[in-house]
């Protein structure tokens, strides 16, 4: 023990020995009580005559005194058995008085060692608590000077970035963000200035602001990032221009118009919210279908455009459990994953894997389909997120190929594939392949980018994978705030992948594919809350690339667009595509379309 540990207790702890000198007379003293009684009740030749006996009795005695502070000590020496002995044969022709009354001293004696080692143990107890309370204060000030310095940094580049605007009227875009762009905007002038995002607002919006802004708007055209293959067809092309991050003095406005609010839709808590992926003209009003889960184990339809429910499938035509996950396979076949069951004595004996519904016929007043369950169980421990997989396998007229990736609660992520030869017959697993992705916890985020051909995974584990499909490698892992609980692509620019974590503060995380390393985050912004957001709490992306709406912890507000009614938290929102529509999900079993206006390009003044 060095110097430092001693100065932290007493000195009487480290004492060579418990005993006193008070306690060392009494032994003395004890013995010579001994040594006389003796004398004087037996005057044998033995005890009286022999002097030299009662000497080396004298000496042992000694000897077992020096040897109880050695004990005391806590010393390891090899003639503590031999001192034990020896002072044991003393005593075996001695009457059972002395014994006895020799035995109740060394009771004594070891009830004060033992007072004295609880009283040190709690003190070693009580500093123990006061050093970890000591440490949590440490690791809650570091904490907060370093969000202070963050929050600096960020104050002093905002300057900097309004400085050099003040200078310069239209910045030209940063090279760095030219890099492995799938969409180039070019224009006609020698100098390429900054184009704005495509937004979406009212016909009836006077655009003179935004033409006096931009002197010559750049033309876009587009190209594809890779080649497809005979076999794959080319994703459809977006166009858009570059959205730089974080640094417009205007915002669009999302101005309120109407709500419709359908109370106690559901039985239980409602869990997913999906609209469906199906093109125009794929099959009469699918276009307006959309799905939603519950606790209950329920699925249900609903017609987004008349606001009405057409129909639900029982939870006993699907899991024993309730739906953990659903994705689209494929435009008329949604795959759906159950809840994982945990290990115990409690287990559901079957194992109940991935379900597939197939959509036959929608019309206005009812879904048509049937349910196929699926045979392969890759997952030890079931399963915890299902995800769309659009590689662009071509589906011909006698060959319709299907998708998807899991990932569950066993750390691991597989991709299906899947076969039918006629829409009437169930789909065939081709393979069900393991993905080389190193997660140390369970997979709670899963998406797709095909216009990279990568795979973005996130876990409770913090951690953020980029997956190449092509190579079957990780080609960048980050470890982030939080446990990472979505992960979003931008529509407008599919080089930015939005991730959602679970934290009480800046919960959303932008990369960039075209930068490495930390740098690739590129931005973090978020709302406060009391407590880490949940899982089951999940954000959406507006088409526009940069609007995002979520819902909230402790309140039954949604951030970035409006306030809801009531107490309950918004678990699911949604932006329903070519309508200035929203649709969320409450935990008190409402579902509701919020109608809202766009303002763009509005300024904030303060009064």
């Amino acid at each position: 023990m060095s110097k430092h540990d001693s100065s932290i207790l007493p000195p009487s702890f480290f004492s060579a020995s418990s005993l006193k000198a008070d306690s060392v007379n009494e032994e003395h003293s004890s013995i010579d009580r001994f040594k006389v009684s003796s004398q004087s009740a037996n005057p044998s030749p033995v005890l009286t005559t022999s002097s030299s006996t009662m000497q080396q009795f004298k000496r042992k005695s000694h000897r077992y005194v020096n040897q109880s502070s050695e004990d005391d000590e806590i010393s390891a020496d090899s003639s503590d058995s031999d001192s034990l002995d020896d002072e044991y044969g003393l005593f075996l022709n001695a009457s059972t008085s002395k014994v006895q009354g020799h035995l109740h001293d060394l009771m004594l004696k070891l009830q004060r060692q033992h007072a004295k080692q609880s009283h040190y143990i709690e003190k070693t107890r009580s500093l123990n608590r006061s050093i970890q309370k000591t440490s949590r204060k440490i690791g809650k000030l570091t904490k907060l000077v370093t969000e202070q310095a963050l929050e600096s940094e960020r104050s002093a580049f905002m300057k900097h970035a309004n400085k050099e605007k003040e200078i310069i009227d239209m910045p030209t875009r940063p090279e760095r963000l030219k890099k492995e762009v799938p969409y180039e905007s070019l224009s006609p002038s020698p100098v390429q200035q900054l184009q704005l995002a495509k937004r979406t607002g009212s016909p009836s919006f006077n655009l003179e602001a935004k033409k006096q802004r931009l002197e010559s708007p750049p033309t876009p055209i587009s190209r594809d990032p890779k080649p497809a293959t005979r076999n794959e067809r080319q994703p459809e092309a977006i166009e858009h221009a570059e959205i730089p991050i974080a640094t417009e003095e205007y915002c669009d406005l999302y101005l309120h118009r109407s709500q419709h609010v359908v109370n106690k839709g559901f039985d239980k808590k409602p869990r997913s919210l999906l609209y469906n992926i199906a093109q125009d003209g794929t099959k009469p009003c699918i276009n307006d279908l959309m799905v939603t889960t519950s606790l209950d184990g329920n699925l249900s339809f609903w017609d987004a455009s008349t606001k009405r429910h057409l129909k639900t499938i029982g939870k006993g035509f699907l899991y024993s459990t309730w739906i953990e996950d659903l994705c689209w396979a494929t435009p008329t076949t949604l795959a759906l994953c159950p809840a994982g069951v945990k290990k115990g004595p409690t287990e559901d004996p079957s194992n109940e894997t991935v379900s597939m519904v197939h959509i036959q016929a929608v019309d206005d007043e009812t879904v048509e389909g049937r349910v196929q369950s699926l045979q392969e169980c890759p997952h030890e421990k079931g399963m915890s997120v299902i995800a769309s997989f659009d590689s662009g396998q071509r589906s011909t007229a006698n060959v319709e190929h299907a998708q998807f990736v899991t990932g569950g609660n066993d750390k691991s992520v597989y991709l299906w594939n899947l076969r039918r030869e006629n829409p009437s017959d169930d789909f065939t697993v081709s393979s069900v392949d393991y993905l080389n992705i190193k997660h140390t916890s369970v997979v709670q985020a899963l998406c797709y980018d095909k216009y990279h051909n990568k795979l973005f995974t996130g876990g409770s584990d913090e951690r953020f994978f980029a997956f190449d499909m092509q190579r079957q490698t990780t080609v960048s892992e980050l470890k982030l705030a939080g446990r990472v609980n979505h992960i979003l692509q931008d529509p407008a620019n599919p080089n930015l992948i939005l991730s959602s974590l679970s934290t009480k503060s800046e919960q959303f995380a932008l990369y960039d594919q075209r930068c490495r390393g930390a740098n690739a985050i590129q931005l973090r912004f978020g709302y406060w809350e009391s407590e880490n957001v949940s899982r089951y709490i999940r954000p959406d992306l507006h088409k526009n690339g940069y609007m995002v709406v979520c819902g909230g912890q402790s309140d039954s507000k949604i951030h970035f667009c409006f306030d809801v009614p009531g107490k309950a938290r918004i678990l699911r929102t949604i932006f329903l595509p070519d309508r200035d529509t929203l649709v969320s999900l409450t935990s008190s079993r409402t579902m509701t379309w919020t109608q809202f206006h766009v303002q763009p390009n509005s300024t904030l003044r303060t009064l």
